[in-house]
């Protein structure tokens, strides 16, 4: 299936290496950094969690999460980033070894890949779309 979300959105996704992700199931909440990497190809975002931590508890549980992007930026008219909306499922191994691509190092840790699917992107950038505007993408 052809990946149509939008160029910079791609781009963006491909020049960063970590996300926020939150998840929740009932009243546990839960949100953590991990490092990613981008699947151009299956439009989702890679990333290794030990199954025992409390995030991937709440998306065995649940697996619906949010979670950002962003650069670490005061200036107004330069934020830049992305809000994301998606599923997370354990990795098949194509994603692993998208995973290990990016991070080589990781080869060598015992890990758990898992697979964040993203249903909706909510892109940021005040330079390129103006103040406060946003550019949504539903894949």
């Amino acid at each position: 299936m052809e990946n149509k979300t939008p160029h910079e959105m791609k781009a963006y996704l491909h020049s960063h290496h970590v996300l926020v992700l939150a998840t929740a199931y009932k009243d546990r909440l839960s949100s953590c950094s991990v490092f990613y990497a981008y699947s151009t190809e299956d439009n989702c975002l890679v990333f290794a969690s030990q199954n025992t931590s409390e995030h991937i508890q709440n998306i065995l549980n649940n697996s619906r999460v949010a979670a950002c992007i962003h650069n670490e930026e005061r200036e107004l008219d330069k934020i830049k980033g992305l809000q994301i909306k998606g599923r997370v499922q354990p990795a098949e191994r194509q994603h692993e070894e998208v995973y290990l691509h990016d991070f080589p190092e990781a080869k060598d840790f015992e890990k758990d890949i898992w697979v964040l699917y993203i249903e909706e992107l909510k892109y940021t950038d005040n330079e390129l779309l103006g103040l406060g505007k946003k550019k949504i993408f539903k894949g």
